[in-house]
């Protein structure tokens, strides 16, 4: 219980996050992954922000889709040392 109210509220922090200018915009190629990259898929999920391209490395777990769970995939990967964003493209 205590792991899932980190990451909501690592979510809330991020989705703040979303409204500020942060280095990595569509077509940034610049791997490896950072927290811009977790924000930047909130953008595009929850707020209609630009597509990501390639769109496929933002399909970071590897599900076939882009969505929520991929942002918080990338944030365990880069702040927990959680399991390496899967390479779909």
């Amino acid at each position: 219980m205590k792991n899932r109210k980190i990451i909501i509220s690592g979510l809330i922090l991020l989705i703040g996050l979303s409204t500020l200018a942060l280095p990595v915009q569509a077509g940034d190629s610049d791997f490896p992954y950072n927290v811009g990259h977790a924000v930047m898929i909130i953008n595009y999920v929850f707020k209609a922000g630009e597509e990501p391209t390639p769109l496929c490395r933002y399909d970071t777990n590897g599900d076939g889709s882009i969505n929520i769970a991929d942002s918080v995939y990338l944030i365990n990967y880069i702040f927990k040392g959680g399991s390496a964003p899967i390479d779909t493209c």
